[in-house]
């Protein structure tokens, strides 16, 4: 018996009916149709609402299922809501773009879900993208305290960066560099880590800092390409700025054995054994810049190493062959002529 009268009976039945034409025969919109028809008798019929949730999920009509699942939450209780409330910033931050009302549904799914690493580090994200600094940090220290209590649930690096680029945003630039340790603890081969603490150093003008940085991220890094770029940024850093030949010279050595062609280090280098006295090495870099060097070029180097093989090695035959060479390439060698 059912009394038509009765709008839960009522609902009940076009619920019912919703069910069957979306399950077993496949009539979307009539499905639509009739749990709507549902929800005219009980607005808050949970059958109806779950029913339109699926069909409007399949069908890819995000913008109806956002005031779907808005309803569905409204009427939900406990973890079953805050689960809700979670798919609808989920939606909302992302295929509907309002991230001020993804926002809003986080925090109301953090009433019931006050530890749940994804509602955490999403309600972060978008107050630190929509430029509420305190309270994305407030968010990433819970977020970190339950990581390090339980085990990340993410990539520790990048979390750690963002923490990171809160902290430098918000005038802590010395904790944001502790972070950035950690993150490259973690994950040494991310270039991205390095270059956001040499920013947040250069403008405190902490330039060793910056060379300790990478020289503690080469202890570790494994990736060729990391090795080479912090070694080259390091021992530019030592040698330009710094004035440390000796701690740059073995950085640079570093370099050559991944990218023996880089003509800026060995241009360093020889600045650098230059700069340390060490002839023998300076003459082995000029010898092999002759080998790659263009015909132009030649006699300057020959002469080079003329002067060198006069002077400070002491070997005046070698350093007569090697001026008759210079005039051999090029009779106006400049110094040549007056080595030889």
């Amino acid at each position: 018996f059912y009394d038509l009268e009765d709008p839960t009976m009522l609902a009940d039945i076009y619920a019912e009916s919703g069910d069957l034409l979306r399950i077993h025969l496949n009539r979307a919109d009539e499905a639509i149709e009739a749990y709507s028809l549902a929800l005219g008798c009980v607005p808050t019929h949970r059958d109806a609402l779950d029913g339109l949730a699926d069909l409007y999920r399949e069908r890819e009509r995000f913008g109806e299922l956002a005031t779907v699942l808005s309803r569905l939450a409204g009427i939900a209780e406990g973890v079953a809501a805050g689960r809700i409330w979670l798919e609808l910033a989920r939606l909302q931050g992302t295929l509907l773009d309002r991230p001020r009302d993804a926002v809003e549904s986080l925090e109301n799914a953090r009433k019931t879900l006050p530890e749940d690493t994804e509602v955490l580090r999403l309600l972060g994200d978008y107050c630190f993208e929509g430029g509420r600094l305190e309270r994305a940090l407030a968010q990433y220290t819970r977020l970190g305290e339950i990581y390090d209590r339980e085990g990340y649930d993410e990539p520790a690096a990048p979390f750690l960066t963002r923490m990171a680029e809160v902290l430098d945003a918000l005038g802590r630039p010395e904790e944001a560099v502790r972070h950035l340790r950690r993150a490259m603890e973690a994950d040494p081969d991310r270039l991205d880590i390095y270059e956001r603490a040499q920013d947040i150093m250069l403008r405190q003008g902490d330039v060793l800092g910056i060379t300790e940085f990478f020289k503690l991220g080469l202890d570790a890094a494994m990736r060729p390409s990391i090795r080479r770029v912090l070694a080259k940024r390091a021992g530019r850093l030592l040698w330009r700025e710094l004035r440390r030949p000796s701690d740059a010279m073995y950085l640079f050595d570093e370099v050559l054995r991944y990218d023996p062609e880089d003509a800026d280090v060995r241009g360093m280098l020889l600045e650098v054994a230059t700069a340390l006295a060490d002839w023998p090495r300076v003459a082995s870099l000029l010898r092999e810049q002759l080998e790659g060097a263009v015909s132009a070029q030649r006699p300057v180097i020959l002469t080079n190493l003329a002067k060198l093989a006069f002077t400070e090695l002491n070997r005046p035959d070698e350093g007569t062959r090697l001026a008759l060479a210079a005039l051999s390439e090029l009779s106006s060698a400049p110094g040549a002529v007056g080595e030889l």
